[in-house]
């Protein structure tokens, strides 16, 4: 376990003058301009999409881009039962292989809008034919100007490392795309309080983050996991981890980790499991419950130091700790809350560790593969 630096500790500065706790706040406020900022694109996207009779979706991004793409693939198989698959850009970039993109939506997430693996697909893509759209911070990025339709994230700069407020941006706009391509005017409407609940609800997304911050310093790594919707938000707390902590976090389904990565498990392994109550219209909830039950006695059988998030409370085990967020909501919405505990927690976390969280070593901003 790394050692914490005391005289760190004693003239550290307040987490809450870091660049990426001050950016995690701004989020509400601009959740709240994305739907006006973007309705008449979404409107052209989706009289487009339907034109075209898109059958298949393929998403372009990496890193935390990857995560909101991955939530969008659930999202849209879910509400609209199409097929998504995230790309491989190697196959394209280093193996030249000739794509077909029939009847295939190509969609680019960069918070830059400069990804250089993703333009190659949309210039690809688009040559062939493709419908393509692009969703980044910056209105006169390369991605914006290469695609047909491009969505706004309206953050204004991000100037912390750390992908925080455009994270929950992207995971906004890809809902509204999804909502408004399946006329689901009720799911709108429901979004839009999002930016409501992250306001009413900050100080006891404060109080469990601190709790769980003050775990998460004692150790050098562990498991997140989650499933369907909650999975790419347990990758996304991977990414967070690992970049601003240092920590060696490895996110799972809760399904796959049985195929193998439970072996991993010994006594006190650090684990945190990502569990909701209600799932989208149509989910099985009493599955779903029986589910987590299982999971949470399995991981406690082998000894792990178990940390469960959740909104409930049925959810108890006496050698395991919950942090409970008390709100009804459906998953699809609870996503929103748990990303912003997650980033907090990592910002305390990487402070309370004598780090940097503002600058983590070997990173940059804007990062070009192809």
């Amino acid at each position: 376990m790394m050692n914490i630096n005391k005289e760190w500790r004693k003239t550290m500065k307040d987490y809450k003058k870091t660049l990426m706790y001050q950016e995690i706040l701004e989020t509400p406020d601009i959740l709240k301009t994305l739907k006006d900022e973007n309705e008449e694109t979404l409107l052209k996207i989706k009289e487009e999409f339907q034109k075209r009779h898109i059958q298949f979706i393929l998403g372009a991004g990496r890193g935390t881009s990857a995560n909101a793409l991955n939530f969008f693939r659930y999202l849209i198989g879910v509400k609209m039962g199409i097929i998504m698959d995230i790309a491989s850009p190697s196959i394209l970039t280093t193996y030249h292989a000739d794509m077909n993109y029939g009847n295939t939506l190509v969609l680019a997430v960069s918070q830059s809008g400069e990804a250089k693996d993703a333009m190659e697909i949309i210039k690809d893509a688009r040559k062939k034919g493709a419908l393509t759209i692009s969703v980044t911070n910056f209105q006169n990025s390369s991605l914006a100007e290469a695609t047909q339709y491009h969505l706004f994230l309206n953050c204004k700069e991000e100037k912390a490392l750390e992908a925080t407020k455009t994270f929950s941006a992207e995971l906004y706009l890809l809902s509204l795309l999804v909502y408004t391509l399946s006329d689901d005017n009720e799911a709108i409407d429901k979004l839009s309080l999002v930016s409501d609940y992250l306001t009413k609800y900050l100080d006891e997304m404060e109080k469990i983050s601190d709790s769980l911050s003050q775990e998460m310093v004692k150790i050098d790594d562990g498991f997140v996991l989650g499933r369907g919707l909650l999975l790419p938000i347990a990758e996304e707390t991977r990414t967070k981890l690992s970049e601003a902590a240092y920590l060696r976090i490895q996110s799972y389904s809760t399904a796959e980790f049985y195929h193998g990565p439970l072996a991993l498990i010994d006594n006190g392994t650090f684990i945190l499991y990502l569990a909701s109550k209600t799932g989208p219209k149509g989910s099985d909830d009493v599955y779903r419950f029986e589910e987590h039950q299982k999971n949470i006695e399995k991981y406690l059988s082998l000894n792990a130091s178990l940390h469960v998030l959740t909104d409930d409370r049925r959810l108890k085990k006496d050698n395991a700790t919950f942090y409970y967020i008390d709100l009804s909501i459906s998953e699809e919405y609870l996503i929103f809350i748990f990303t912003m505990i997650i980033q907090l927690s990592t910002v305390k976390t990487s402070i309370k560790k004598g780090l940097d969280v503002d600058s983590p070593r070997s990173l940059h901003k804007v990062t070009f593969t192809k």
